[in-house]
């Protein structure tokens, strides 16, 4: 008897853990013209994983060694793309607006973002016991909005 209860309880913690996957792109079907726009964008970067998120698809790959996620909308249209960025290699204008406008504020991620119309760093900056602030600038230090 004590086996067949433990036999249950493990079937139902596995099938908890399995239920509660959060991966739902495994098998996510890329439109034709989105597999074209990339190849025509990043024909040299082999695509690690595809994703479908907020109505857009999403190729991630590395470039010398840092992770990339370009967007694109259904019909191929490329929309940004969001490269890692560690902090020490933020532009010194960059620097310089963020020490002046946000004082006691910690550098806690760093994106350079390209879109169609520009380019800009997006920079998360955290401080004990306030929310998250996402804050957008670019290379010459200009706030982004």
């Amino acid at each position: 008897m004590k086996i067949k209860v433990f036999l249950l309880a493990l079937l139902l913690t596995v099938g908890l853990f399995h239920s509660c996957d959060d991966d739902d792109n495994d098998s996510i079907s890329v439109p034709e013209a989105v597999l074209t726009a990339y190849n025509q964008k990043y024909a040299t970067f082999r695509v690690t994983e595809w994703e479908y998120e907020w109505g857009y698809y999403k190729a991630e790959f590395r470039n010398n060694g840092a992770e990339v996620e370009a967007w694109f909308t259904a019909s191929g249209e490329w929309t940004r793309t969001e490269t890692d960025c560690r902090p020490t290699l933020l532009p010194q204008a960059v620097q310089d607006y963020l020490t002046a406008n946000y004082q006691g504020y910690r550098i806690d991620d760093v994106n350079f973002v390209e879109t169609p119309t520009g380019e800009y760093y997006e920079v998360e900056l955290e401080r004990a016991g306030q929310p998250d602030v996402y804050v957008n600038v670019t290379a010459e230090g200009q706030p982004v909005h």
